[in-house]
């Protein structure tokens, strides 16, 4: 969220100089689908290394949950107000 939203806007990057602590307060907002997605692969490819697993056989364990965290993802959407219908 940081990255693609608040970086990228003059006054966004204003408030976060004056204010750096804006940066963890995630109740202001934040619920980004990137973030969400490289934190997954991170963790993924820790847990693999750490394990000595072979990441693509971690990867496929991995990818039917997929589907499940989108819904959730999309849900909390709605929830928000942020997605109609």
């Amino acid at each position: 969220y940081i990255l693609f939203y608040m970086l990228t806007r003059a006054d966004q990057r204003a408030l976060i100089a004056e204010h750096p602590l804006e940066l963890i307060k995630v109740w202001h907002g934040g619920m980004s689908f990137h973030g969400g997605l490289i934190g997954v692969m991170l963790a993924v490819a820790f847990f693999a290394r750490a394990n000595k697993l072979d990441l693509l056989r971690v990867g496929d364990l991995v990818a039917p949950a997929v589907p499940i965290g989108l819904f959730f993802g999309r849900l909390a959407n709605f929830i928000n107000g942020e997605l109609w219908g």
